[in-house]
């Protein structure tokens, strides 16, 4: 770049420079402001808390305005009521409780009050003569019985109510009492407007004065006028001047909600529609009131009220009885109640039972509370691990001794206490694991009784008692005889001290051996006695052999004393 050039290029950007410097000085604070509101308008944030400030008095600038944000508003708002009683019913019926409660009970209480009103005058009707005058009555005259009846008993009823346009004379709205009859409203309508000009036509009247009232035998018609509309009740009987002030209550309401529709109607009468709660109101009536006391209808609640206490009292008591058995049987050890229920008068009871459990049937018999119930039971049997159960199924397990003590302690272990013999002991120690529920045994607090030399003694005794009582037994022959006559008893006496004596003595690992020796006197020879001992010896043991006593444990012995004062054989026990 040359020179000349150079210099442009300088002096162009310092111009460039004092332009800028001119603008900071002109539009300073503009700048800034313009800049900071276009970092607030892409920041969310800055604009939701802007939007925060005057969100409510946009809202009720634009509602004071016109009904556009209600219409607006309102598909959503509906929606999210709709979908909030949907999520939260149990919220939005607390919500509502405060409105509705008592609403709802207030219209409890005047249904209850006049379904006894009416209870009270049915059974006096038809138990007083009065009903037969007004059933002759009716006869008489030929009118229904009920038209004659609400005669004699109403005071005044409202039975329709019109809503007129004033200007038109058109009919906007109608109701009509269930009770009543009504014909063509709109030819009704166009009468009364008819009527109305041809009293203001044929009498001098001030402007927004008219016929107020019209009778026609039992019925009156009352009319309210209006600036834009009329409002005509029809009533039979002889209505109060509060039922006049209701029905101008009734006009000055409609007038206020429906001034634009009034005032700009032209022949469509469904936005009057709105106004259709407002005369139903108007439909209201009286009776004559008896000053007679109810006395019937009391007597009717109070048989009625004392049938339902004795009913409820009884069932309170049977429940409160019931519910006693059911505890008792769920404290009862070795019993789980699983089920129960009642089906035709009688209480089910369904579970499971430990076998060593009392019977059901036994726990509850020994309650008064249910000697009134009928009870079946349908047990299934099962092990309960109750420490009371455990601890009793181990008692009757392991037979235990009047001087030894059983505890079960909550982990499963069994505590041993007390005296007991070593033979058991044995026993606890090989059966204690097979006792379900017990987990570990400890009998460091049981004292052992080792008796086995006692035993040994005593059972030595036993053996040397049966040898004596073997050896002192002899037979005894008749004299000059080997033969063993009327020897039966004999023979099973032996038998049995000799079956007794290989018992006790097989414990300790002997056996027996008996030998029979015979015996003779000295009144015969020395050769006949030594053969008759010899003989009576043998004979002997064949026959008791022949009785059952094995032959391997008995010895016929050859030889015997000659002179003995005695005939006959004895014993000589050996143990080996």
């Amino acid at each position: 770049m040359d020179k000349p050039e150079l210099l442009a290029a300088l002096s162009a950007s310092g111009a460039e420079v004092q332009l800028e410097q001119l603008r900071k000085i002109l539009l300073g604070q503009e700048m800034q402001a313009m800049q900071a509101f276009a970092r607030n308008w892409q920041d969310e944030k800055q604009q939701q808390e802007q939007l925060s400030k005057i969100i409510s008095e946009a809202i009720a600038l634009r509602s004071a305005r016109d009904t556009s944000l209600a219409q607006v508003l309102s598909p959503t708002l509906e929606a999210v009521l709709e979908r909030s009683i949907e999520q939260y019913p149990h919220k939005m019926a607390n919500a509502i409780y405060p409105v509705m409660g008592p609403a709802i009970r207030k219209s409890i209480n005047e249904t209850l009050s006049q379904i006894l009103e009416n209870l009270n005058q049915l059974l006096e009707q038809s138990l007083s003569a009065r009903i037969l005058l007004w059933r002759f009555d009716a006869w008489r005259s030929g009118r229904s019985y009920s038209e004659v009846v609400l005669m004699k008993t109403l005071l005044y009823q409202v039975e329709q109510v019109f809503l007129i346009h004033r200007e038109t004379g058109l009919l906007l709205q109608h109701v009509l009492s269930p009770k009543a009859i009504s014909c063509d409203p709109d030819m009704v309508s166009g009468m009364l407007t008819a009527i109305q000009d041809f009293v203001r036509d044929s009498f001098s009247v001030k402007e927004g004065e008219g016929l107020n009232s019209l009778r026609l035998g039992e019925l009156t018609v009352l009319i309210e006028q209006g600036s834009r509309a009329v409002l005509a009740a029809v009533v039979r009987g002889n209505p109060p001047a509060s039922v006049r002030t209701h029905l101008i209550a009734t006009l000055e309401a409609i007038q206020g909600h429906l001034r634009m529709e009034l005032k700009h109607f032209s022949g469509d009468s469904s936005p009057f529609e709105r106004a259709r709660f407002l005369l139903e109101e108007c439909l209201i009536e009286q009776r004559q009131k008896r000053k007679r006391n109810p006395w019937f209808a009391y007597l009717f609640l109070m048989l009625t009220g004392g049938g339902l206490a004795y009913w409820g009292i009884t069932h309170y008591w049977q429940h409160c009885q019931w519910q006693s058995v059911l505890k008792v049987l769920k404290a009862e050890p070795g019993l789980v109640i699983t089920k129960v229920g009642k089906q035709s008068g009688i209480y089910q009871i369904e579970g499971l039972r430990d076998p060593l459990a009392r019977p059901p049937e036994r726990v509850v018999a020994s309650l008064a509370e249910a000697k009134p119930l009928t009870m079946s039971f349908a047990m299934r049997p099962y092990l309960s691990m109750d420490e009371a159960m455990v601890l009793q199924r181990a008692q009757h397990f392991l037979q235990v001794p009047d001087s030894v003590k059983l505890n079960l302690l909550p982990d499963g272990l069994l505590q041993v206490s007390g005296q007991a013999q070593l033979t058991w002991v044995q026993t606890l120690d090989e059966r204690w694991p097979l006792v379900a529920g017990l987990k570990a045994m400890d009998r460091q607090a049981l004292q052992v009784q080792d008796d086995s030399a006692k035993q040994a003694k005593q059972k030595q005794q036993q053996i040397n008692a049966i040898i004596k009582t073997i050896e002192n037994t002899s037979f005894s022959f008749e004299k000059g005889s080997n033969q063993p006559h009327n020897a039966e008893e004999h023979a099973q006496h032996l038998k049995q001290k000799l079956d007794e004596l290989r018992s006790l003595v097989g414990e300790n690992g002997q056996a027996v051996q008996v030998t029979i020796q015979g015996m003779a006197d000295e009144l015969g020879s020395k050769v006949l006695n030594r053969r008759l001992v010899k003989e009576r010896a043998e004979l002997m043991r064949d026959y008791l052999v022949q009785q059952g006593i094995p032959a391997a444990i008995l010895f016929a012995a050859s030889d015997g004393p000659i002179d003995s004062p005695e005939r006959g054989v004895r014993y000589d026990v050996s143990l080996y």
